[in-house]
């Protein structure tokens, strides 16, 4: 599936932040294959200003991260529960269309 560097950070941020093992195992998992590698800190000159991260937008921001079906609802149940809660924003928009299958 390919991603943009902001839909990285956002399916990141949906992520739950507690639950049973198999919960946790799969929220590490997508850390590091959704998360930023150091080349890609590197590349895109990555900094944080407060709870905001910044990159370069002068170079291609897509790249092709192989997720398993599983891992697709995994993000994709996320973000469901965030729409339930009336907590998604506009950023969320365009990583709901790629993982919502409705």
């Amino acid at each position: 599936m390919t991603l943009t560097i902001m839909e990285r950070m956002l399916a990141l941020g949906v992520l739950p932040e507690k639950g049973n093992l198999a919960q946790m195992r799969m929220h590490n998992g997508l850390v590091a294959k959704v998360g930023l590698s150091p080349e890609e800190i590197s590349e895109y000159e990555v900094t944080q200003e407060g709870d905001q991260m910044k990159w370069r937008q002068d170079i291609p921001q897509e790249k092709e991260i192989e997720l398993k079906p599983a891992e697709i609802v995994f993000i994709a149940d996320a973000l469901k529960k965030k729409d339930k809660d009336g907590e998604l924003v506009p950023q969320h928009m365009t990583l709901y269309d790629k993982m919502v299958q409705e």
